[in-house]
């Protein structure tokens, strides 16, 4: 399409820039399916969250449709038409109209968060106070969640490293998600069940709690090139609530063994 017509769509369009990404557009798009939608959110780098100019925009054949149709062009005695004389819609969908405006989950995502992220330090509570079923209760869900952010981490790391899937490079979410948490599902359990492991596993969970709060600090103080504040709102709860559960029970059992 960039040679059409001589060119003019691209020389017309290009200039134009648009207030939406390619992020906004996927999400506004996929919002009908959240795990799908927020998968995609998860794996879209910065690159995603660059302004778009409306040629950059006719990836999509809807927008495409609606900049051809003011398209004006020579008409070969110095003057001007329209491209498009007429339109006519041949089978309309009346059951899946397209949103206008990509999904604000963020609120969702932060209670989901919180939900989460209290539930493990309740976890973590019952687990410091020796109660057997509670510290495997403890161990089952750090280790759901630690091999769930490590897949996802190294998914992520995967496509930045060995793919030219460019709009996954420089992706934001691996100070959330990383292989990391791979680790700590193995440590993660060892700890809360029989205490081993507790100095490594205490220092790793500080360790992969300070990189989700690094992944906050660069949007606080503008650092940040990539619209993932809804993700940290899902993960980072979670996250310092499992940090502060390990760390708080590692104490315990050192006081513990102290008397």
């Amino acid at each position: 399409m960039t040679h059409s017509l001589g060119g003019i769509i691209k020389a017309t369009f290009a200039s134009r820039m648009t207030s939406q990404t390619y992020r906004s557009h996927t999400l506004r798009l996929t919002q009908v399916g959240p795990w799908l939608a927020t998968g995609i959110d998860i794996g879209l780098g910065r690159r995603g969250d660059r302004k778009l100019s409306a040629w950059d925009e006719m990836f999509l054949p809807a927008k495409l449709h609606d900049y051809i149709r003011e398209l004006r062009v020579a008409d070969g005695n110095g003057g001007t038409r329209p491209l498009v004389r007429s339109e006519r819609q041949l089978l309309p969908s009346v059951t899946h109209a397209e949103p206008t405006e990509p999904p604000s989950w963020t609120p969702i995502f932060l209670t989901i968060g919180l939900v989460v992220g209290a539930l493990f330090a309740f976890a973590g509570v019952r687990a410091g106070r020796g109660s057997a079923p509670a510290r495997y209760a403890a161990a089952v869900l750090y280790s759901l969640w630690s091999f769930a952010a490590g897949f996802l981490g190294l998914l992520l790391f995967l496509l930045w490293a060995v793919t030219n899937h460019v709009f996954a490079h420089q992706n934001e979410n691996l100070l959330l998600l990383h292989p990391l948490w791979l680790v700590l599902a193995v440590l993660g359990p060892m700890t809360a069940v029989r205490g081993r492991l507790a100095r490594t596993t205490r220092w790793m969970t500080l360790g992969i709690a300070a990189l989700a709060v690094v992944a906050l600090l660069l949007h606080v103080v503008g650092l940040s090139r990539q619209a993932n504040l809804e993700i940290i709102a899902l993960t980072l709860p979670p996250i310092l609530a499992i940090a502060w559960a390990m760390h708080r029970g590692t104490a315990r059992s050192r006081v513990a063994s102290v008397r």
